[in-house]
């Protein structure tokens, strides 16, 4: 978690199923925690929509590879 929060391309989702306790030092660096099953299947459904819409763009762009050094837009 600590080389991760370190990096500034990286953006965090956690999820933590004993209420957040085992992540609860970590909170800062967190950008989204789900603590309950239900918040869980949540986070991994926006998870999946953003995959699909960065795998979209990639191809409606002729890319294969997510550069990070250019917006995506």
């Amino acid at each position: 978690m600590g080389n991760l929060s370190a990096c500034g391309d990286v953006v965090i989702w956690a999820v933590d199923l004993k209420r957040g306790m085992e992540l609860q030092a970590w909170a800062s660096c967190i950008d989204r925690l789900a603590t309950t099953p239900e918040q869980a299947r949540a986070m991994l459904r926006d998870a999946v929509t953003v995959l699909e819409a960065r795998a979209g763009w990639l191809t409606a762009n002729g890319r294969r590879v997510w550069d990070l050094s250019r917006p995506s837009s």
